[in-house]
């Protein structure tokens, strides 16, 4: 090989390295998207798993009001760990309060909420939304894509039998 032809692999080296490393960026990117939406769907259905439980869901079975909420809260969060989830304060006493929506953080809401839930109904549909803000690594996504919210959905038919 001439020493000619050694600077010019290396000039095309220098043009195609930048392409390749944004590509694979790009891709890392999309995958954490992919990840983020899989542990946000988990999330909400394990939400709403948790909601049509009988001691998640029934007021009448647990002890203060809201702390069915705090539990739903708790079991999304334990599916989805790695998620920006905003820290709970536990539930103690006369009941619980979900907290107020935050910058870079999870939010979940429940539909009915405790309380306008009906006791022992069967088949009663609780949906759980749980939504995340998504971030971008690269710089050149994230300048696309800024403020990108990940959300889902999750509906369980809440059973609670009579005592």
């Amino acid at each position: 090989m001439k020493l000619r032809e050694r600077g010019q692999a290396l000039t095309e080296l220098a043009l195609v390295m930048p392409l390749l490393l944004m590509l694979g960026a790009g891709g890392t990117d999309l995958a954490r998207g992919i990840s983020e939406k899989t542990a946000v769907t988990n999330a909400a259905r394990e939400g709403a798993r948790a909601a049509a439980l009988p001691e998640f869901g029934d007021p009448q079975r647990t002890s203060p009001v809201n702390c069915a909420d705090y539990n739903i809260w708790k079991a999304a969060e334990a599916e989805s760990p790695s998620l920006p989830w905003p820290a709970l304060s536990a539930c103690i006493g006369s009941g619980w309060t979900a907290p107020a929506a935050a910058s870079g953080k999870c939010s979940l809401t429940i539909a009915p909420l405790q309380g306008s839930r009906s006791e022992n109904v069967d088949d009663q549909p609780v949906t759980v939304t749980v939504s995340c803000p998504y971030t971008a690594l690269t710089p050149v996504l994230s300048s696309v894509v800024s403020n990108v919210t990940v959300a889902s959905s999750s509906t369980a038919n809440a059973y609670y039998p009579s005592s």
